[in-house]
């Protein structure tokens, strides 16, 4: 197991979904959600999928799986309760250059999906390797329990500063200005944020503010 931790892009990604069950359900919203188009190949699906076929959100293909399923598809979901056969849809997968992630808790399988919270800005994901995912929720309550509220109105204004700089500066200067950018005090700043109610305007002030120390000082370095 040599798992790390990615951000994929799943827009227009055509995802299948072998298996059209509740642990199918369980995974559809996510992906779904972020723009992907899935097909799901199984001979039933359960009720609370019929609404997303209804709706046209998702391909249906009532019959049993075969390799060529997987023709010009880009990820795939082995989502059956048949171990044996969730097995060999990653094989099958593999073979064909297709990333696969596979719901039966032993066998292989590319990825592995983690429990998510999005805020406005930012995401956080948690993860037990697999061990005993029923937990990962209740790990990423407790880690988003410690999130500092003010943490997207920072973000969202270090993005504004960030497109200002690479439109403005030269790649040489970006990097000066990156550097200088991590010695920021942001936790001082997130700590003052929280308690004096910092709107966006007051973050962005901030950070133009010490934008424009920086540009003075190396101006005085010339």
């Amino acid at each position: 197991m040599g798992y790390m931790p990615i951000l994929l892009d799943v827009q227009n990604l055509r995802v299948l979904f072998v298996g059209g069950g509740q642990s199918a359900h369980r995974k559809l919203p996510e992906f779904l959600g972020n723009g992907a188009s899935i097909t799901i190949v199984s001979p039933t699906v359960h009720e609370v999928i019929y609404p997303y076929i209804a709706a046209g959100e998702v391909k249906w293909r009532k019959k049993t799986y075969h390799s060529h399923d997987l023709q010009e598809m880009q990820c795939v979901m082995a989502c059956t309760n048949d171990p044996a056969l969730n097995q060999q849809i990653v094989l099958d997968a593999r073979r064909q250059g297709i990333l696969a992630g596979n719901i039966s808790p032993q066998g292989p399988r590319d990825f592995q999906m983690m429990a998510v919270l999005r805020g406005e800005s930012f995401m956080l994901a948690a993860s037990t390797m697999g061990q005993a995912p029923l937990l990962a929720p209740i790990l990423l309550e407790d880690l988003s329990a410690s999130i500092n509220p003010q943490w997207s109105r920072l973000i969202a204004g270090v993005h504004r500063m960030r497109q200002d700089v690479l439109n403005r500066c030269s790649v040489e200067e970006r990097s000066q200005m990156w550097r200088h950018m991590r010695t920021l005090p942001f936790r001082t700043w997130l700590e003052e944020a929280h308690q004096e109610a910092w709107t966006q305007e007051t973050w962005d002030d901030k950070l133009q503010e010490a934008l424009e120390s920086w540009r003075a000082e190396q101006e005085g370095k010339l």
